[in-house]
């Protein structure tokens, strides 16, 4: 009785959402064929792997098929020196408040400059909801705000089709404190959230 009841509710769905379609497609004329409707996919964002190094390109990432690569500062000093055959995402340092913004946005723009045809994305930092991001400073929102905007203009001067991403954030799980005046934030860690 109850797989009776299931399978009438099914149709009974079913036939009225068909009806709709019928209802609201144009009838073809005598002599039209109607075109096959092309399929529809998602917006493609790409994928990729955290490199840190180019050594490492061929033996390791290349064999994945990936389209995106991540390449670091701390590691490398500069954006790749080729075209490389992947799209690069560059992490630029930026440990904690630079002292003097000035002088480390023009270190952003020799780094947007060398990297200009060659890097499609710059990252700003990395995990700026630590203090060892801060030089063990408590994390601050608001002062890395200051630095990504910096960045953001002085890459954009550079290379307007660039893509600038704020500085991924550490997984830390529930943070207890309201150090800075933020709630989730310990002095040591800030709650991702």
């Amino acid at each position: 009785m109850q797989a009776w009841r299931v399978w009438a509710c099914t149709a009974a769905i079913v036939i009225p959402l068909a009806a709709v379609h019928i209802l609201t497609a144009s009838p073809p004329t005598a002599h039209a064929e109607i075109p096959p409707t092309p399929l529809s996919l998602p917006p493609h964002l790409g994928y990729g792997a955290n490199v840190r190094q180019e050594y490492i390109i061929d033996s390791l990432f290349a064999p994945l098929g990936f389209e995106w690569i991540k390449l670091w500062e701390e590691y490398e000093d500069e954006p790749p020196a080729t075209r490389l055959p992947y799209q690069v995402l560059f992490t630029i340092k930026c440990n904690g408040m630079p002292t003097d913004l000035d002088t480390w946005g023009d270190h952003v723009t020799a780094i947007a400059q060398a990297g200009l045809g060659r890097v499609e994305a710059y990252e700003i930092g990395n995990e700026p909801n630590l203090d060892r991001f801060w030089d063990n400073a408590p994390p601050d929102p608001a002062q890395y705000v200051q630095a990504l905007q910096i960045a953001y203009e002085r890459i954009k001067v550079v290379d307007p089709a660039a893509i600038v991403v704020s500085g991924g954030l550490a997984p830390t799980g529930r943070i207890e404190g309201d150090c800075n005046g933020g709630n989730g934030n310990n002095c040591g860690a800030m709650d991702e959230r």
